[in-house]
């Protein structure tokens, strides 16, 4: 595929050196060589991307019921091996449901599971329910439940940096917006729920018809995206409803998709009659430009061996052919550089759901001198599903004990798609340049220039880099002063 070259400026392997006793002035030129392909794993620890889990907690406090925090524990060690970063928490609040207030257990035991989240590392996708089936039991009313959004508006804010993202929720059978009894206003829902949402998170819907319930001029409309819970790969299906390959919904999230957003689910493994082909799955996460999905459904939800189709996807082989004859990126050396390591559907998926960032090469021009400025200049592209979202980015000075000195931000991770975010049969990468200037430290040592990539609670990205990383800062360049 070639390169097209997008350059933003903001006002900030071969890995540069200087070493200077007094001001010297450089103007270097580095690139940057990718992981060893034996490594690539490693960026399957980065946030806000790729596989969630999912956990049940019940608000309202119930006999014998254990701790909140149990099931997230047992899922996120029971899945270790596969280094989720995310579990989907429906918060069920049935027992509240005939009272306007949730009572201070209530928000207790939620405040647990976002400490537990903050312990682990890890964050929430959140969603509010109140139906655990399709008969409508525990069914609120829409005074019930826009009293109970206004509740839970501060502590949502108060959990901010550990939440991914807030499903809509609430409504219907799990919070899906089906099978429920009574008449509700959805508009009006959908309403409560983005007011209830603090502004620097996204939410998402199930289905197009819902976000289209308000206009696309309306600021709120701009921060929803998508989380298909019937999903079954691109292809036709009776079971996807509204949502196959052609259709209205289908071409809606293909053209938003590359601005918010988007998750999903399949069916349970032991429920579905319909096979999840892993290319079909590849396709449908290519053109969604898919940024998170569920490991807990049609894997190996009750123990391996099932025989379930996702896990079939852990012997599926893939190969640089069909990528490319289907224009679906990869990083150049993923198979190896001759191409000797034998990839999966599932390795694929597990690798480049979200984003996934390579440097190519930096620049650096300016005076090394103690209070001096550098000009730096940082090329890079994304060969991931979907961009960045709820990350941040820049450069930093560190010190020889990696500790940072200063930080400058520079460049929108969110905007850096891999493929053309307009036009999605456009499928040439995309070269992101971004710049900035730091300003050197007045005191004499050992320092490093780093380009930072972290999420919105501090933890750290990795970059398919070979190139000295700690803690989210990949370090590209030396300098003593």
């Amino acid at each position: 595929m070639k390169k097209i070259v997008a350059l933003i400026l903001t006002a900030a392997s071969v890995l540069g050196l200087c070493a200077c006793g007094s001001a010297k002035t450089v103007n270097e030129h580095i690139t940057f060589s990718p992981l060893p392909a034996e490594q690539s794993s490693l960026l399957n620890y980065n946030p806000d991307r790729a596989w969630r889990l999912e956990a049940y907690v019940s608000v309202a406090p119930i006999k014998g019921q254990p701790d909140p925090t149990d099931q997230i524990r047992e899922r996120i060690n029971r899945y270790a091996k596969y280094t989720p970063q995310l579990v989907q928490t429906y918060f069920y609040l049935d027992g509240y449901k005939d009272t306007e207030t949730i009572p201070q257990e209530g928000f207790d035991r939620i405040q647990q599971v976002f400490d537990c989240a903050e312990e682990l590392g890890i964050k929430l996708v959140v969603r509010f329910a109140y139906q655990g089936d399709m008969q409508g039991t525990g069914e609120a009313s829409d005074d019930i439940m826009l009293a109970h959004m206004k509740q839970l508006k501060p502590i949502l804010e108060k959990n901010v940096k550990r939440i991914n993202v807030v499903e809509a929720g609430f409504l219907g059978a799990w919070g899906e917006w089906h099978s429920y009894k009574q008449f509700h206003n959805p508009t009006a829902l959908l309403r409560g729920i983005m007011d209830m949402v603090p502004e620097s998170l996204y939410v998402q819907v199930r289905e197009p018809e819902y976000k289209n319930l308000l206009l696309p001029t309306e600021d709120i409309y701009s921060r929803i995206g998508f989380h298909d819970d019937s999903f079954f790969g691109r292809r036709y299906c009776y079971m996807a409803g509204d949502l196959n390959p052609g259709t209205d919904d289908w071409n809606q999230i293909m053209k938003e998709s590359a601005y918010y957003p988007q998750g999903g689910e399949t069916f349970w493994g032991y429920e579905t009659n319909e096979e999840i082909n892993g290319f079909d799955s590849i396709l449908q996460f290519s053109e969604f430009r898919q940024n998170i999905f569920s490991l807990y459904h049609c894997f190996i939800e009750d123990g391996a061996g099932k025989g379930y189709e996702m896990e079939k996807w852990t012997t599926t082989k893939i190969t640089p052919d069909w990528l490319e004859s289907n224009h679906i990126a990869y990083s150049p050396n993923w198979f190896g550089e001759n191409g000797e390591v034998e990839r999966t559907v599932f390795d694929f998926v597990s690798d480049y759901m979200g984003y996934r960032l390579e440097a190519q090469e930096a620049n650096i021009s300016g005076t090394v001198k103690k209070g001096g400025n550098l000009k730096v200049e940082f090329k890079l592209i994304n060969y991931g599903f979907s961009a960045a979202f709820n990350l941040k980015s820049g450069f930093a000075i560190l010190d020889e004990n990696n500790k940072v000195v200063c930080e400058v931000p520079a460049g929108n991770p969110e905007t850096w798609n891999s493929r053309n975010p307009e036009d999605y049969s456009d499928a040439a990468l995309i070269e992101y340049s971004i710049g900035s200037e730091v300003t050197l430290p007045k005191q004499s040592g050992k320092y490093k220039v780093a380009f930072y990539l972290k999420n919105s609670a501090d933890t750290g990205a990795r970059l398919n880099n070979d190139m000295p990383y700690s803690d989210g800062y990949s370090v590209f360049y030396e300098f003593e002063l």
